[in-house]
């Protein structure tokens, strides 16, 4: 997934490493550093703009024209009311988008326009109906192998956060792939590794089932960490009254998709 990169001179000391950009540029930053793994969509005007890493990267998927906002600041847009459009091709391309929208009328700002992430869309997190296809659910999953091996058994979380389903399932060894395929989740969360890498059994599948892969802290899907997540969304002391246990090995993934989701679907803060 794309990532700004910052190839300015280093600031002086005790100068911030922003301060020669402009009020909105310095907030793109800021936005772009809270969300380094997605294409970050920023509301000027009557546009979305898109700078730097970003922007060449949408010129090469979507076809946009590179212009340039100053020079050497690689600049590329789309028109507001088409932005659906782009973020379903962006989406099909696989990459991970933050809009950033303006939430203060231009005309009563002092200054800066106060703008905040109102979403991050992803292949397994889309509720827009104009970017959802009617006929198939869009479900988001994580996996989590609880056995070593190539054909290892595992266990899954599985939400569709259009009609808030939200289940877990234990794949059998040497079904994984085949169960995965028969639930058809759009987007598959896994623990991320210490090196970066794609496990090969997380390849694997994304291999055979072309489902969109998404790496995340492995704390997330440690048992203790998830268990507390999870009873701390459900408001619950225990989990027994949803039928798992304390130890039950799909809490794991369950934990780490809800955290996912409480990151993607939260609130906005403005900047």
């Amino acid at each position: 997934m794309t990532t700004t990169t910052d190839t300015s001179t280093p600031p002086a000391a005790g100068q911030s490493r922003d301060s020669h950009l402009t009020p909105a540029m310095r907030q793109y930053a800021r936005f772009k550093r809270q969300h380094p793994d997605c294409v970050l969509f920023f509301r000027m005007g009557d546009f979305y703009e898109m700078f730097n890493e970003d922007a060449k990267l949408v010129h090469r998927v979507l076809g946009l024209t590179l212009t340039q906002r100053t020079e050497g600041v690689p600049m590329a847009g789309v028109p507001h009311h088409a932005v659906e459009t782009y973020l379903r091709r962006m989406i099909e391309a696989g990459y991970r988008v933050a809009v950033c929208d303006q939430i203060q009328d231009p005309k009563e700002a002092k200054g800066i326009v106060d703008r905040a992430v109102t979403r991050v869309v992803t292949p397994g997190t889309l509720v827009d109906e104009t970017l959802l296809d009617e006929s198939t659910p869009n479900q988001l999953a994580a996996i989590q192998f609880i056995e070593p091996g190539d054909n290892a058994a595992a266990v899954a979380a599985v939400a569709e956060l259009s009609t808030g389903t939200f289940s877990l399932h234990t794949l059998p060894a040497g079904r994984v792939v085949d169960e995965l395929t028969r639930i058809g989740p759009s987007e598959l969360l896994y623990a991320e590794t210490a090196d970066g890498a794609v496990p090969p059994r997380i390849e694997a599948i994304a291999t055979a089932t072309k489902v969109a892969l998404t790496a995340r802290p492995a704390w997330t899907f440690r048992l203790t960490e998830a268990r507390d997540c999870l009873k701390e969304h459900y408001q619950v002391a225990t989990l027994v009254g949803f039928g798992l246990t304390e130890e039950d090995p799909t809490l794991g993934p369950a934990g780490a998709l809800l955290r996912y989701l409480q990151e993607t679907q939260a609130s906005p803060a403005a900047g």
